[in-house]
């Protein structure tokens, strides 16, 4: 016996049997396909894996919701520790390379390191042999900022001659930097916390705990950019955790009014930079976000609603 069910559909109903095995699988089908999530973004950022073994100093493109990364190349000596990275306004990439204390431009295409005014050690620091372990971000209003490890330090660096101009002492051993409407958030080695740095006094406080990264891991390194739509992303090195049996690296992302931080995803070993177009809270340009089209609840019903007649008419003309 037939049970008919009236489906509205632009001024008609369509009859179809309910008992029909293939009918019943396509409505399934169709209803589990309506209740999947209307859209899907995939957030894109630069790093440098300048302390990876398989991928020494290769600059890569992370998707940072799979931890799935694109290698351009290997970026050539002597710029060979690039550790913060930040994208400008024009989409230029730029990156700190604490081995020979320069600030470069990137270029993907060919996966080369150019120094900015071409001149190497451009920062104008001294102690050229000391580890100094960077972070770098552009904030909204143009300003490029650097936060160096060894003197506990934030510096304001000058994007066409790269010299780097002491804002003050931050008190904290900070190894990576992001901005979002020209505040400044940054997290240090060692230290499970996120802070926010006063741009101009260089003043740090915390926001609050990171929480747990995974048990039993030593914050080394770390990389933070915001995408477009605010969200604080972290990336931390574990390389250093086992040398012998080096770790991946680890995807987060941050709340950055609470600190808290949940894992995403692994990704490449010796990362510890990240650089996302449009991620300084302003209008900038074209970003590095990819969002696959979907349609909303909504359209999907009205799309079923047109769809239906026909599948059904198919499969009692073929019944």
């Amino acid at each position: 016996m037939f049970r008919r069910l009236f489906f509205a559909n632009i001024g008609f109903y369509t009859v179809f049997n309910y008992n029909n095995y293939t009918m019943r699988r396509a409505v399934l089908l169709l209803f589990a396909f309506l209740c999947m999530p209307g859209q899907v973004l995939a957030v894109k950022g630069y790093a440098v894996a300048d302390d990876s073994f398989d991928y020494p100093d290769h600059i890569v493109e992370i998707d940072l919701n799979s931890g799935d990364f694109q290698s351009f190349g290997q970026i050539a000596d002597p710029y060979i520790g690039i550790e913060g990275m930040a994208i400008s306004n024009n989409n230029i990439i730029y990156g700190a390379d604490d081995n020979t204390k320069t600030l470069v431009q990137i270029d993907i295409s060919n996966a080369r390191a150019l120094p900015v005014a071409n001149v190497k050690q451009n920062f104008g620091f001294a102690n050229l042999q000391e580890s100094h372990d960077y972070g770098m971000t552009f904030a909204c209003d143009g300003s490029l900022y650097l936060v160096v490890k060894s003197n506990q330090s934030l510096y304001r660096v000058n994007p066409q001659t790269g010299k780097a101009s002491l804002i003050g002492v931050t008190g904290h051993n900070f190894t990576s930097l992001a901005s979002w409407d020209n505040r400044l958030y940054a997290v240090a080695s060692g230290d499970f916390n996120l802070y926010e740095i006063n741009p101009q006094t260089a003043d740090a406080n915390l926001i609050g705990p990171l929480g747990d990264l995974g048990g039993g891991v030593e914050l080394y390194g770390s990389g933070m950019s915001f995408d477009a739509d605010g969200q604080l992303w972290m990336v931390i090195n574990l390389r250093l955790s086992d040398p012998l049996n080096p770790l991946q690296s680890r995807i987060f992302k941050v709340n950055h009014q609470s600190g808290h931080a949940d894992y995403i995803a692994d990704t490449l070993v010796g990362v510890e930079s990240l650089a996302i177009a449009n991620g300084q809270g302003c209008s900038r340009g074209t970003p590095l976000m990819e969002q696959v089209p979907a349609l909303s609840l909504f359209n999907l019903w009205l799309l079923a609603m047109v769809m239906i007649p026909f599948g059904l008419f198919s499969v009692r003309k073929n019944a």
